[in-house]
């Protein structure tokens, strides 16, 4: 009989332990809060979030994930699926380009369509003559198609 309740005494110890062993790391890593987030905004959303909180890239700034994903959005019915179009980026700090926005692994790049980010027609000698314009941002970032 005393052997049983240390036995039942060991495993309520070894229970709350467990308890309050998970509760901590459920408090130290956020996990409630990061699955509410997960859940309440859609993918679009954090996307965008994290790359104007993160990596201060911005819709048209920098790297421009933003206008980059806008165009992969908007534009992906249109486009050639076994290909992405050419980024430029006229950004003067050079930054590797991010095709992988268009969910490919090792994409084949259009050189017919053009993503021009950081334009800026004063200081560019881009010929733009060449290219019919499919979408404009404030003349700095556009997605271009050669002209045939």
């Amino acid at each position: 009989m005393i052997l049983n309740r240390k036995f039942i005494k060991n495993k309520k110890t070894s229970i709350i332990f467990l308890v309050l062993l998970i509760f901590f790391f459920l408090k130290l890593t956020n996990f409630p809060k990061n699955v509410y987030d997960l859940l309440k905004d859609n993918y679009e959303e954090r996307f965008i979030s994290s790359y104007n909180n993160v990596f201060y890239s911005g819709f048209c700034n920098k790297s421009s994930h933003g206008y980059i994903y806008h165009i992969y959005k908007k534009f992906s019915k249109t486009m050639n699926q076994n290909s992405v179009p050419k980024i430029i980026n006229l950004d003067p700090i050079k930054r590797k380009k991010p095709y992988w926005i268009f969910l490919f692994h090792d994409p084949k790049i259009n050189q017919d369509e053009i993503i021009l980010l950081n334009y800026d027609q004063s200081l560019s000698n881009f010929d733009l003559k060449k290219y019919e314009i499919l979408d404009n941002h404030q003349n700095k970032c556009l997605f271009l198609r050669k002209n045939d």
